[in-house]
């Protein structure tokens, strides 16, 4: 029987994190034949080798060919009867596909012009400025069954709800471990959907997904950390924060990958299809104009792109760890806030409970302030693991993106130059006020004892003793050696292979996550 609560939802966040609470459905069945034939056609190169309808460039002739009159007709009352009859499942593969459906429409022209000229700017990089009907209506409304924003997301379409398990039987499962959930391991994912086609884009999403197969860990060690504060329990919060810190680095490790999974020379193509509408009339080169869904509104709609700072990890980590509070009041942190409204509706909720909780009980205060020295270095090094993070989403930022494109703004529509750097100060700043609280001088046996966190912790302090001076320049820099930082990084994890990249001017990169 279908389930009968979303598949995002705040009762499986314990046992699956921010992951949905079942594997999507990989097609579509009767009566939406002719939308799975044309989303098996859609992706510039098809698993055979051959050229897709956005290969072509003939995706929205195609789709005006197939879908207007009855065949249209009938497909939105089709969507209509199965939001009406309540199977989540279906209900959640269908705004994934109708999101697909309507980015590759409205993004089809951007496409085109970036295979001509390597380039998301200029005259011809102009999205369509209407959305059919038959794809306006269902999305619409699908959308506002899900409580979700009637556009491609990170979490109900683009990522999370896109992926299918290689080996079968081997469903997603809690093992005990800090491994994240068994079955969303890397080599055992693949795509249910894309745009392009190829192993780039592969990567680029289902690295994101093995990254939040850890959130299950993250979600039920916050709340026991929470709980650990209110109960005034130190070695409880000892070992919730523990558990946080080895589950982050993981998480991490997982995100240092994105190196060899992705090529840069390749994320122009990809990227064209993830950019969105907003930030408002006039502001947004693509979409000057915005987008009329057609059968909805006469009036445009203006909507963010997709992009990983949907996320709910980091600000799962920023609100537990009281970072938030510390961002500054200014557009830059709207934008943030913003952000966080493009996911599911449970875990918005859920994450801006723990903001409300973790201020509430003063996790930050305990840490520093209640917990004894190993608290505060168990803190110290959270911090660090979103600096961590944080800091690697902007060297993707800046290989990816800066080194290639002077287009101002990321898929979610944020100041590439400004929002990033703005993240990453603040944390830094954190971690500095908390070191600060650090004793000079420690006794034997008190506090941490492995190898591995003490090392962690004296190049934590090293690091930020010249941070506040060198930070100001490093979130700042242009793009001279960041090819090299990432390299490094790849032979220190054993994964780096030599090999030569082609790189085509144009807006190439990852957006990330956080």
């Amino acid at each position: 029987m279908a389930p009968q609560h979303p598949l995002f939802s705040v009762e499986t966040l314990p046992v699956t994190g921010f992951l949905p609470s079942q594997t999507p459905l990989t097609s579509l069945p009767a009566p939406f034949e002719t939308l799975e034939s044309i989303l098996q056609s859609m992706p510039a190169l098809l698993p055979s080798g051959e050229q897709g309808l956005l290969g072509k460039g003939i995706y929205g002739s195609t789709v005006e060919k197939v879908m207007e009159g009855e065949t249209g007709e009938r497909i939105v009352r089709d969507v209509k009867s199965a939001i009406a009859q309540g199977n989540e499942a279906l209900i959640s593969a269908l705004f994934r596909d109708f999101c697909f459906l309507s980015s590759a429409w409205l993004m089809e022209p951007i496409h085109l012009h970036y295979t001509k000229t390597g380039m998301h700017t200029g005259e011809g990089a102009i999205g369509r400025n209407r959305l059919p009907h038959y794809f306006a209506i269902p999305l619409y409304e699908l959308a506002a069954h899900l409580k979700q924003k009637p556009f491609m997301e990170y979490a109900t379409s683009y990522a999370l709800m896109n992926y299918r398990l290689l080996a079968p039987g081997k469903e997603p499962g809690q093992d005990g471990s800090f491994a994240g959930l068994k079955g969303m391991e890397y080599d055992n994912l693949a795509l249910i959907r894309c745009f392009i086609g190829g192993e780039s884009e592969k990567g680029f999403i289902l690295t994101h997904l093995e990254m939040v197969s850890h959130s299950a860990a993250l979600v039920r060690e916050s709340d026991m950390a929470m709980l650990a504060v209110e109960q005034k329990d130190v070695e409880a919060f000892h070992t919730a924060m523990t558990a946080l810190l080895e589950t982050f680095r993981m998480i991490n490790l997982s995100m240092g990958t994105m190196w060899k999974r992705s090529l840069g020379a390749e994320y122009g193509e990809l990227r064209s299809f993830i950019f969105g509408t907003a930030p408002g009339k006039g502001q947004n080169p693509h979409f000057p104009n915005g987008v009329v869904y057609e059968g909805v509104s006469d009036e445009p709609m203006f909507f963010r792109g997709e992009s990983g700072a949907n996320d709910s990890m980091i600000p799962l980590a920023d609100n537990l760890l009281e970072i938030t509070a510390h961002h500054p009041k200014n557009e830059l942190t709207e934008i943030l806030r913003d952000f966080r409204t493009y996911r599911p509706m449970s875990q918005q909720e859920w994450v801006n409970g723990v903001e409300v909780r973790a201020r509430s009980v003063g996790v930050r205060r305990f840490a520093l302030e209640e917990s004894g020295l190993k608290g505060k270095q168990l803190y110290l090094l959270m911090l660090d693991q979103v600096r961590e993070f944080r800091d690697r989403h902007w060297r993707f930022t800046k290989h990816y993106i800066v080194k290639h494109s002077t287009f101002p703004y990321a898929t979610g529509g944020s100041p590439i130059l400004s929002y990033l750097p703005q993240n990453l100060r603040t944390v830094i700043s954190v971690m500095g006020l908390s070191v600060s609280l650090l004793p000079l001088e420690v006794t034997d046996g008190e506090g941490l004892t492995d190898a591995r966190n003490l090392k962690e912790l004296e190049r934590i302090k090293l690091y930020l003793k010249s941070e506040h001076r060198k930070a100001r320049d490093e979130v700042a820099i242009g793009v001279e050696g960041v090819e090299e930082k990432s390299n490094e990084e790849l032979k220190e994890k054993g994964l780096w292979k030599d090999e030569k990249r082609r790189m085509k001017r144009g807006m190439v990169g990852c957006d990330g996550v956080g």
